[in-house]
């Protein structure tokens, strides 16, 4: 059975005006969140707009649009009356930078459908605005996992006959005006076919408020007026499925995988040779060596340093740093170091210059210092070079 669960946001917790998970579940704790939300029940977190303030708004939606370059029928999409506009109706051909044919959507028709009722969907800007890179980063981090946005641009209509659901995990939004949702008590599974038949509950998400729904959760979306604009972040959190390149990758360095199967006639013998490779690919799999591989792999999937801000002629890089939504401030610290270590906590990623900027009394040299008693302890970890597998 479908429980919402229903918290009021009573204001801002964090030092910095950048969102994170804390931030995003405010007055929700991260520890509640993962032991009785995270992939098992919606969460509603009501907000007011201040809370999503800092992020964007039609001003910057619109800045986006009419950069019509950014966009193709992959990233912008139409939908009607529930169902997806196909590209050929509202695009025309093109070429990308790669001088490959694409589709374009053309603004003049884009705009007769939206006034007959359409609505907008735009993807896969992750970059676009610093506040919304910070906050999918703070969630990449807090879930391990790559992260992906869409964008709802609703004018009023009504909800689809068919419920929808998402195949990730999701946070849904709301930076304007106001959307219709109802839940159903079923879920859908990668192994059952499971249709949606009871209505749990609806709900009014007007700004400033968060839905969390976790993957395959059935539901009907509806704007409901012309301001309605609904951000949602999925986490696309990898499963074992994903590890194959790496297992193929592992056991072929052991010798015993690189040599010739017995010939198939040998039933005995290929038997046998069959259950060393079973004994073998256990060890393999249960050793350190490959923990700490899976582990390096699991970060090279987060959207940490996925982006950059390019000063030129200019080359200096700023370093970002990481702290886990479940680590505690270790014992027997420095005093400037704790200091560092409850503000990093609350911040859960961060930047070097963030830093400084935030502790402009302190010497720039202790800092440092901090941080890497704060890195040899385990508390906070670099994210320089995670993406170089």
């Amino acid at each position: 059975m479908v429980e919402l669960y229903l918290f009021i946001f009573g204001g801002l917790s964090v030092m910095q005006n950048y969102m994170n998970l804390r931030g995003l579940l405010d007055p929700l704790s991260v520890e509640t969140f993962f032991e009785e939300h995270l992939n098992e029940a919606p969460a509603f977190v009501g907000g007011q707009a201040e809370k999503t303030a800092h992020l964007f708004g039609w001003e910057e939606v619109n800045t986006w649009l009419n950069n019509s370059k950014l966009w193709s029928s992959k990233t912008l999409k139409l939908r009607t009356k529930g169902s997806i506009v196909p590209a050929g109706k509202y695009c025309f051909g093109g070429i990308n930078r790669d001088l490959q044919p694409i589709f374009r959507p053309d603004p003049a028709i884009v705009f007769e459908y939206l006034a007959g009722g359409a609505y907008l969907e735009l993807n896969k800007f992750e970059g676009a605005d610093p506040f919304l890179l910070h906050l999918t980063q703070a969630l990449s981090s807090a879930f391990g996992s790559d992260v992906e946005v869409r964008l709802r641009c609703v004018g009023p209509h009504e909800p689809s006959e068919i419920p929808d659901f998402e195949a990730a995990d999701a946070f849904h939004i709301q930076l304007d005006g106001s959307s219709y949702w109802a839940l159903f008590e079923e879920r859908a599974t990668a192994t059952d076919e499971i249709q949606p038949n009871q209505v749990a509950g609806e709900l009014e998400m007007t700004a400033g408020d968060v839905l969390y729904l976790p993957s395959g959760q059935f539901y009907r979306y509806a704007g409901l007026n012309k301001e309605c604009l609904t951000l949602t972040i999925f986490l696309q959190r990898p499963n074992g499925v994903a590890l194959f390149s790496l297992i193929s990758e592992c056991l072929t360095d052991s010798a015993l995988f690189r040599g010739d199967l017995p010939f198939y006639d040998e039933e005995l013998s290929s038997d046998a040779h069959l259950q060393e490779l079973a004994g073998e690919a256990k060890k393999i799999l249960a050793s350190d060596d490959f923990g700490s591989r899976v582990a390096k792999f699991q970060r090279l999937q987060m959207s940490l340093a996925k982006y950059a801000t390019f000063s030129l002629p200019r080359h200096k890089v700023s370093s970002v740093y990481r702290t886990g939504v479940h680590a505690e401030v270790p014992a027997g610290l420095s005093e400037g170091a704790v200091e560092i270590a409850r503000w990093a906590k609350e911040s859960e990623i961060f930047s070097l210059d963030t830093i400084f900027e935030s502790y402009t009394k302190r010497k720039q040299k202790e800092i440092l210092n901090d941080l890497r008693e704060l890195e040899e302890c385990g508390f906070l970890e670099s994210c320089s070079g995670l993406l170089t597998p």
